[in-house]
């Protein structure tokens, strides 16, 4: 009979099979880079001229401050492709293998496998893109919230803001139900936004702000959005350039307008209904898949915004909710894969991607059942599987 001290010793074999798939995940990785230099697209914005100046005054910039510094960090260390590759992958591997980590030490094996297994369709836009990074942000800010670690946590989840909008609905997640926590709760979150406001305005004024929320003032619907899918499926369009994104026709101003406020309610409502619950991956991926499917615009990295959400919402046995959103990676795939796909009018393609679609709208709606339908006082500690 092995001893304790022996015992300690063994390796987790989940470890070693989360070894394993990252192996996997590296040979493909090292496989595809080349193919598909998604990293080509900043550097040329930053090396080019084109970014010359100040952001959202002297040239237009679609994302939050917070990933302008990131590129501008990134463009001043990495003056050529090759570095700039390797900076960009070095950071994204970095945030990856953090965000693995906080899993398994957090919810356990289970939940760091769940979310390799979902990331492997996805990497091509796993390590090409900056996305992890807000990814990283709020999933630390939502444990220390849990943990009534209120300046922290909003210190990072303001900072995930900075970065990427699409954490907003968080915050009232992570509202506290408890009578004393909620007047600290809500000066640090006042006393953040206060901050980061000033912070934004101070770098693009009012054109920071119009700017993010207007897509660079683009006027068609992204192709892989959920509108585009359906438009595509009958008009069997090609998507041309426009804002750095593939996009078909012209979104009608009031509908465009409407679909994004009703989506934004929608989700912060989810969102308030959820707050101070355990359950946190069901309620990130409801809240933010809301978001999603509301948006004119649907790049396959937004798919790692929920990937924490989905690894947490298996091992809380919202088993159909994280299956449902693995399946939607492996239907991304095709078209990660070769993204000519996805811009063609080819049935496969156009098929692929309104399939992914209906099933993510399917997944975030069973999400958003779960939070409406549960109680939300009196919940039960996460469950942890290890």
């Amino acid at each position: 009979m092995a001893t304790q001290s022996e015992r300690s010793r063994r390796i987790d074999p989940s470890l070693l099979l989360g070894a394993g798939l990252l192996l996997v995940q590296l040979m493909v990785l090292l496989a595809t880079l080349w193919q598909k230099p998604d990293f080509d697209d900043a550097y040329d914005f930053m090396h080019s001229g084109q970014a010359a100046g100040r952001p959202y005054t002297d040239f237009q910039f679609e994302y939050p401050p917070g990933t302008y510094l990131i590129l501008k960090l990134l463009s001043l260390f990495a003056t050529t492709t090759s570095d700039y590759l390797f900076a960009t992958v070095t950071l994204a591997i970095v945030m990856y293998a953090v965000i693995l980590t906080v899993l398994y030490h957090q919810y356990g094996s289970r939940a760091m496998l769940f979310c390799i297994a979902c990331a492997l369709p996805l990497t091509n836009v796993v390590f090409q893109h900056l996305d992890l990074v807000a990814t990283l942000l709020a999933l630390l800010s939502m444990l220390l919230l849990q943990r009534a670690q209120e300046v922290r946590g909003i210190l990072l989840l303001v900072s995930s803001v900075f970065v990427k909008l699409w954490a907003l609905p968080l915050a009232l997640i992570a509202f506290p139900r408890e009578q004393p926590r909620q007047q600290r709760y809500l000066l640090a979150l006042i006393g953040a936004a206060v901050i980061v406001g000033i912070a934004w305005f101070s770098i693009g004024g009012f054109n920071g702000f119009t700017q993010v929320l207007g897509y660079r003032g683009a006027h068609g619907w992204q192709i892989e959005s959920i509108p585009a899918s359906i438009i595509r499926l009958f008009t069997h369009e090609v998507g041309h350039p426009e804002s750095g994104a593939m996009r078909v026709q012209q979104v009608p101003h009031l509908l465009g307008t409407f679909l994004t406020t009703i989506g934004v309610l929608f989700s912060f409502a989810t969102a308030w209904r959820a707050r101070g619950t355990q359950q946190i991956g069901t309620a990130w991926l409801a809240t933010v898949g809301l978001l999603l499917i509301s948006s004119t615009l649907l790049s396959p990295q937004f798919l790692l915004w929920i990937l924490p959400a989905a690894a947490i919402a298996y091992v809380q046995r919202d088993r159909s909710v994280a299956y449902g959103f693995a399946l939607c990676c492996v239907l991304t795939l095709p078209f990660v894969s070769d993204y000519a796909l996805a811009r063609g009018a080819s049935p496969l393609g156009l098929g692929l991607v309104a399939l992914r679609n209906l099933l993510l709208i399917g997944t975030v709606s069973q999400a958003t059942w779960q939070v409406w339908h549960r109680k939300t006082s009196g919940l039960s500690a996460a469950v942890q599987e290890r």
